[in-house]
Formats: C-alpha cells, sequence, structure tokens
C-alpha cells in the first residue's frame, strides 16, 4: 500500500496526532468554546485532553516498550506503548464533537458531520501509526481504549455535577 500519495496523507494524519498539534489544536478549541459558551463549560476540552496526556506520559514510563523495528518514513521518540497519537486523537477530536453535540447554535446535520469527521480522523489517526510501522496494532488500541476509559469517567462526572 506503500505509495508517495499514501505517504504524504499519512504523514499530515500523522502531525496532526502529534503533541504539538494537539495542544495548539486544544488551546484554539478552548478558546473558540469559551468564546460560544462560556469559560467554564470549555475547560473540559483542557482538562480531558489534559488527563489523557498526563496517563499517556506515565503509561509509557511504566511500559517502556520500544517500538517496532520496521518503522519508516518518520521519527518516532519514546516508548511505543500506548500510542500518544492515538490516545490524544480521541479525546481532542471526541471531545470538540461532543461539545459541537451539545450546543445548541449547530444544525443537526453540523453536529452528524462532527460526529462522523471526528470519528474518521480518529480511526486514521491511528492507521497513519501502523503505516508507518512505528506502533504495534495493540498500541493503537489500548491508546484508544484508555482515552475512551477517562473521557466516559469525565463525562460521567460532569453528567452526575448537573
Amino acid at each position: 500500500m506503500r505509495g508517495e500519495g499514501w505517504t504524504a496523507f499519512f504523514k499530515v494524519l500523522s502531525y496532526m496526532g502529534s503533541s504539538l498539534f494537539i495542544i495548539a489544536a486544544t488551546f484554539v478549541l478552548f478558546l473558540w468554546f469559551g468564546w460560544r459558551s462560556g469559560w467554564l463549560k470549555a475547560t473540559p476540552i483542557i482538562v480531558g485532553t489534559g488527563l489523557v496526556y498526563i496517563t499517556n506520559t506515565l503509561a509509557k514510563m511504566a511500559f517502556d516498550r520500544g517500538r517496532p523495528e520496521e518503522a519508516w518514513g518518520i521519527e518516532a521518540a519514546g516508548a511505543s506503548f500506548p500510542s500518544g497519537n492515538a490516545m490524544l486523537a480521541l479525546a481532542l477530536y471526541g471531545l470538540a464533537a461532543i461539545w459541537i453535540g451539545r450546543d445548541a447554535w449547530f444544525s443537526q446535520t453540523t453536529k452528524r458531520i462532527s460526529y462522523v469527521l471526528a470519528g474518521l480522523l480518529i480511526l486514521l489517526m491511528g492507521a497513519s501509526r501502523l503505516y508507518f510501522s512505528v506502533h504495534y496494532a495493540t498500541d493503537i488500541i489500548s491508546g484508544y481504549a484508555a482515552s475512551f476509559a477517562i473521557l466516559a469517567l469525565m463525562m460521567a462526572v460532569l453528567t452526575a455535577r448537573r
């Protein structure tokens, strides 16, 4: 499946799941949602993404799993397990879709499109890590699972507070 077009496509997706991009996008989304809905209501965007980032960092230190030897095409530093790109992508893009879904200003069509786009982005970012062989499939799956668990717990706490 390797080819120039696929490689360029997956490099962009891989970058969109990188820590630097996720941190910048988190603050942009926080500012946007904060301006639209109120700063307190936008705080879970930063808290959720931050919790996932911290959890990923601690898990990588605890497991210290090496990366696949076949890695190519991009630089990936640090431990392999769990995938930071997968965890952070699910956190940020998932939270963005949830917040768009909760905002009365958006139409039902826009909300549905945001869910589909977030889901595609999340899956394709995991696929990009497999494409370049910088992660094992279990790294991606566990990254998704850990991020989902953290966000589900956070959303349960937020819902209970209401």
